[in-house]
């Protein structure tokens, strides 16, 4: 069990004085965070206080994506994008939404736009969360606490901003932030 604890992060050994247990919260990586997060879904006061700061570290890191890339050349095809964002309504809109799989194909779309700004440590992070938030079922229904519509509604208005060729205005950027 201690080794366990040990690979996960937890504790520290100590040659000759036994294990320490670690501050997790202080001093831990991702994969520390994602056992943890794992673990403190049977406490829900924990379990929500954290999801929190994942929900609020991924929307960070996707807002500044979106939003740079709004301010970038791009790069990127828009019919590529316009297909993706298609698929992704259609997605939304069966009779059994899977919410996984939305998930996965947003988070494949944000990869893109990292990718493409050269964001490579955003995206590590955004692959860890992203990996954290689809293992857990809890997780990924209360991403979906709101309707899975406004999900599509966001990628709609980025191809309009982006197609305009223009900076998004002060109302669509207050809009995107609401979304999100």
């Amino acid at each position: 069990t201690l080794g366990r604890l040990e690979s996960y992060g937890f504790v520290e050994a100590r040659r000759g004085k036994g294990f320490t247990i670690r501050d997790v919260r202080e001093e831990g990586g991702m994969d520390v965070y994602r056992h943890l997060f794992r673990f403190s879904i049977t406490a829900p006061d924990t379990a929500a206080e954290m999801f929190t700061d994942i929900v609020a570290v991924e929307r960070g890191i996707v807002l500044e994506a979106l939003l740079a890339y709004t301010a970038a050349e791009k790069v990127l095809d828009p019919g590529e994008l316009a297909a993706a964002v298609d698929e992704l309504e259609a997605m939304v809109r069966e009779s059994v939404p899977d919410y996984p799989r939305i998930i996965a194909t947003e988070i494949a779309l944000i990869r893109k736009v990292l990718g493409v700004l050269g964001m490579s440590m955003q995206r590590a992070v955004l692959n860890s969360i992203a990996d954290m938030v689809v293992e857990v079922p809890e997780a990924v229904s209360a991403y979906f606490a709101v309707a899975a519509d406004l999900h599509v509604l966001v990628w709609r208005a980025l191809l309009a901003v982006w197609d305009a060729e223009s900076a998004p205005t002060e109302a669509q950027i207050a809009l995107f932030e609401d979304l999100f």
